[in-house]
């Protein structure tokens, strides 16, 4: 099991999204995270390259040079990544029951209606494929 220190913080997670949603995974320079993610210059250029050092250093990001620049790219799958976060908030949260999750969310009435009625297609389509 990964080291709670391995887990992606919020913007290391907002790095991980732009990377996997707007270039599909594939290897990305800084430049291109930072213009892509940050096109008001809310970040600057050396926190998002100390963030995806960072991501490599948790070995969430692989690094390799092509001639004075850097390339990164993702380790692990998207799913993967989203699978274990969300085991582990689980495992912590809930003692791994996603039951007792989707139990503490009812009662607590933060699951709308609309919610409702898409979690029971979901469920009645899974239904259908088994």
């Amino acid at each position: 099991m990964r080291d709670s220190t391995n887990r992606p913080s919020r913007l290391e997670w907002e790095i991980l999204e732009i990377i996997f949603s707007r270039f599909g995974g594939r290897p990305v320079t800084v430049r291109e995270v930072l213009n892509t993610a940050y096109p008001d210059n809310s970040k600057a250029y050396t926190t998002v390259q100390t963030v995806m050092n960072k991501l490599v250093e948790k070995k969430l990001l692989k690094k390799e040079k092509t001639g004075l620049v850097n390339f990164y790219q993702p380790v692990r799958e998207q799913q993967e990544l989203l699978q274990s976060e969300i085991q582990s908030f689980l495992n912590k949260a809930f003692a791994g029951s996603f039951k007792a999750m989707v139990s503490f969310l009812f009662s607590n009435e933060t699951i709308t209606q609309e919610e409702i009625e898409s979690l029971r297609e979901l469920i009645e389509k899974s239904e259908g494929e088994k």
